[in-house]
């Protein structure tokens, strides 16, 4: 019943797992069949991406125990724990604590860590960077004038404006 929740169908006893997991992942999966088989991997498994027969990925935490010498089992035991809805909150959650809410741009932590790295960059590599400092203007005259809600859409409009002009590579 576990099964058929995870995978979304009644049909899953006799499927191969490797056919069930997302074909970035069959590789993985049947290298750590292997090893599992060989005894080679007591924490092997680890977190994969499995596809649900209609497609949508489901991310599971995968652990398993060799019981090939238990006479009641004989074999491996694979377990597969949905995890899903806990990290598409851990991402969400981390993603609000290093952007800001109404601009979706990085926060000043972000930013404090993303210079640091950078500053440590260039004595490595023997590269420059630069800070550029960009502030609106009278944001609190049109604010007061205005309305906030105008000045929120400013805000907006300016952050989407520098990260379109940003590299990849850039932190706006």
């Amino acid at each position: 019943p576990a099964a058929e929740r995870l995978f979304g169908t009644a049909h899953v006893a006799g499927t191969r797992l490797t056919s069930l997991v997302s074909p970035a992942e069959r590789d993985t999966v049947a290298r750590s069949f292997a090893r599992m088989r060989d005894g080679a991997g007591a924490a092997v498994p680890g977190d994969w991406l499995v596809s649900r027969p209609d497609g949508t990925p489901a991310e599971v935490r995968v652990s398993y125990r060799d019981l090939r010498g238990d006479r009641m089992i004989a074999g491996l035991v694979l377990t597969l724990r949905d995890v899903s809805e806990q990290r598409s909150l851990q991402r969400e959650l981390t993603h609000r604590a290093f952007h800001d809410a109404l601009t979706g741009l990085p926060n000043r932590s972000l930013f404090t860590d993303r210079v640091t790295r950078a500053l440590a960059r260039p004595r490595r590599a023997g590269t420059a960077m630069a800070v550029l400092v960009v502030d609106l203007d009278d944001l609190n005259v049109v604010n007061d004038s205005m309305g906030h809600t105008v000045g929120d859409e400013l805000l907006v409009a300016g952050a989407l404006g520098l990260a379109a002009l940003a590299r990849g590579r850039d932190t706006v």
